[in-house]
């Protein structure tokens, strides 16, 4: 059974994925980790994610041009996203944060992501 606060984690390089996946595994969340925009679009096609960080600058396709993808194929109902990126950058659309981001600091961000999406459906905890 997964969890609905389960974290997507997209990122063409495999240690930055890994290792943002594995904070946040300490932290108590569930994620799972992916390496690249078309393995983030497999992943969201399989199931359902409360929260998708995916980097921007990603070979063949930016993670900006793989969630309006996924949003246009309908597969971001109900998940809030967030753009990690090392680039200081206006993201149009999307929520962004400096890779370079204190991991407090970003706990923080994705529990505020989670709680709004706890809003928006209804719910209470």
């Amino acid at each position: 059974m997964h969890r609905a606060d389960a974290i997507l984690v997209v990122d063409d390089n495999p240690d930055h994925a890994d290792l943002l996946a594995t904070l946040l595994r300490v932290k108590g969340f569930e994620v799972v980790a992916v390496y690249g925009p078309g393995q983030g679009l497999a992943a969201l096609q399989a199931r359902r994610f409360a929260v998708v960080l995916t980097d921007y600058h990603m070979p063949i396709k930016t993670g900006c041009a793989m969630l309006a993808e996924a949003k246009a194929a309908g597969l971001l109902e109900h998940t809030e996203v967030m753009v990690v990126t090392s680039a200081p950058l206006d993201v149009v659309g999307w929520r962004a944060v400096s890779k370079l981001i204190d991991v407090d600091i970003l706990i923080a961000e994705i529990k505020e992501l989670l709680a709004a999406l706890t809003r928006r459906r209804g719910v209470t905890t």
